[in-house]
């Protein structure tokens, strides 16, 4: 027999690594582009929103995003990307908990701009939409709406009041042409849109592997020290890891590490970013965006299946249960036959603020999320009535437990 440990960010997180898109995102800000935040915020301060210093030069008879070549930036080499743009000027980031989702941005934007472009009357029948022939269509719309109200605008207010009736995503993509000498004119939208997600991606694993670097022997000491206390002894070890950091370690005590697999890529090969599939139609323009489909069309070692029937045990730390990746659970739940087989859960969680008030919160917020993913999986079940009493199937024969472990 043997198990099957599945590691969530939560993992390198207690291991010591800053992994934490929001640590990334304030990074990239500070460190990067050389701004700052309002105190106690992760909104720009005036300062920095003044750095960025893009100005939007429109003659009021000519309003024409393509002539958009006047930018007076301070640092046109800073490696700005589309994305990145998205992120800083989302807009209310105190008042959303969830801003700093970029999967959710993807969803969002591409679906704005790739779907909504594609039910204009004037692209239809279009297969494809360059960024010259976006920026053409859009600019006649501009003329007709505000032809008595441009002027000269610093992009950081527009976004944030639009009171020039601005669309944001494609001021972004008209700043990203211009910082790259006009050089997306002839791209189609949606490969504007991947190839930008692509350096966007390349930043975030370059900044993993800085991470890592700055303290590796730390790392993989705390690494290992937790799943020590999270394996079942004597049993050999398979690891599906959300995670882009690659595990090191071959063996655990007595147990083997037989198999394992970064799911979305790793700091060593592609880092993907995406939409779950299950939220997209397969003939979608936006389903190239997927998970599943950039794991496609990825290259993929040549490696054993990190799924066997023998997997008696199965073993989440770290792992927020989002319905991003129920996909791939229930894919697992099905292929080990849960309902039937003698297949036990374990959820562990670490009590990172260490009190019991605190232990007992998050238990209750993990105990939430297990029953909320039992749930979907049982609906997806062929059989409804085995579907409707899993969870009570599970929990009679003490299959499924949640369990916490110390933080050191």
């Amino acid at each position: 027999m043997t198990q099957l440990i599945i590691l969530g960010n939560g993992f390198d997180i207690q291991s010591g690594l800053a992994s934490k898109y929001i640590e990334f995102y304030r990074h990239r800000i500070k460190e990067v582009f050389g701004m700052d935040f309002q105190i106690g915020t992760n909104e720009l301060d005036e300062e920095s929103r003044r750095k960025l210093k893009i100005l939007y030069p429109v003659d009021h008879d000519n309003p024409s995003l393509l002539n958009m070549t006047k930018f007076n930036m301070e640092n046109k080499d800073m490696n700005l990307t589309f994305w990145d743009l998205v992120m800083i000027f989302k807009t209310d980031k105190e008042l959303d908990m969830n801003w700093c989702n970029i999967e959710a941005h993807i969803e969002v934007v591409t679906k704005e701009i790739l779907v909504e472009c594609n039910l204009k009357k004037e692209y239809r029948d279009r297969s494809n939409i360059s960024l010259f022939t976006h920026f053409t269509e859009y600019s006649r719309d501009l003329t007709a709406v505000n032809s008595n109200n441009w002027g000269n605008i610093l992009v950081s207010d527009a976004v944030k009041s639009q009171e020039k009736g601005i669309d944001n995503y494609t001021l972004f993509m008209g700043i990203i042409n211009n910082i790259n000498d006009d050089s997306y004119r002839d791209t189609y939208l949606d490969e504007f849109l991947l190839h930008e997600l692509n350096r966007y991606e390349i930043a975030f694993k370059e900044y993993i592997n800085e991470q890592v670097s700055k303290n590796e022997k730390n790392y993989n000491s705390l690494a290992l020290n937790l799943l020590e206390k999270i394996y079942v002894e004597n049993e050999d070890i398979r690891i599906l890891n959300f995670n882009y950091t690659l595990n090191n370690h071959n063996q655990i005590k007595g147990s083997k590490i037989i198999g394992k697999t970064n799911i979305h890529g790793s700091v060593s090969d592609d880092v993907i970013f995406g939409v779950d599939h299950n939220r997209v139609e397969s003939d979608s323009i936006v389903y190239p965006f997927t998970k599943t489909f950039r794991k496609l069309v990825q290259d993929i070692k040549d490696e054993e299946s990190i799924l066997n029937k023998d997997i008696r045990y199965l073993i989440f730390y770290g792992h927020s249960l989002g319905e991003a990746d129920y996909s791939y659970f229930q894919s697992i739940f099905d292929y080990l036959n849960i309902y039937e087989s003698e297949i036990y859960l374990k959820f562990y969680f670490t009590n990172y603020i260490s009190n019991l008030k605190s232990a007992l919160c998050i238990k209750r917020r993990i105990s939430e999320s297990v029953q909320k993913l039992l749930h979907a999986y049982g609906n997806s079940m062929d059989n409804s009535a085995k579907g409707k009493n899993l969870i009570h199937k599970l929990l009679l024969e003490n299959r499924v437990q949640i369990l916490e472990v110390d933080r050191r």
